[in-house]
């Protein structure tokens, strides 16, 4: 476990930005012990950061899916520390700091 972390994952940091008239552009820092995911980019057949952030996302604003946007990727075990990432979901319907709550209990 990466020492810096209580959590396998801890998202923080979230804001929100109008990104068209429907949705708002969500954005936030993900840290995460790397140990057990295979890097951050989604793959179907694999547990990644990106596919349980994109879960837990679908899960906390029941939607069928929503889509995280990393700055960067990670391979297989690297721990992370503040990653940026992106989403997008209906305007005005999420509170950030909601959203970093529930999603925190999520992870």
């Amino acid at each position: 476990r990466a020492p810096h972390l209580r959590r396998p994952m801890l998202l923080t940091a979230v804001g929100a930005a109008i990104a068209a008239a429907a949705t708002a552009r969500y954005r936030a820092r993900v840290s995460y012990d790397g140990g057990a995911y295979a890097g951050m980019q989604y793959q179907p057949t694999r547990p990644t950061v990106q596919g349980t952030l994109q879960r837990a996302l679908a899960r906390r604003c029941q939607m069928p899916a929503v889509r995280v946007v990393a700055a960067g990727r990670t391979d297989a075990g690297v721990h992370a520390r503040g990653q940026a990432v992106h989403f997008d979901l209906d305007s005005g319907t999420y509170d950030p700091a909601d959203l970093e709550r529930s999603l925190g209990a999520l992870l």
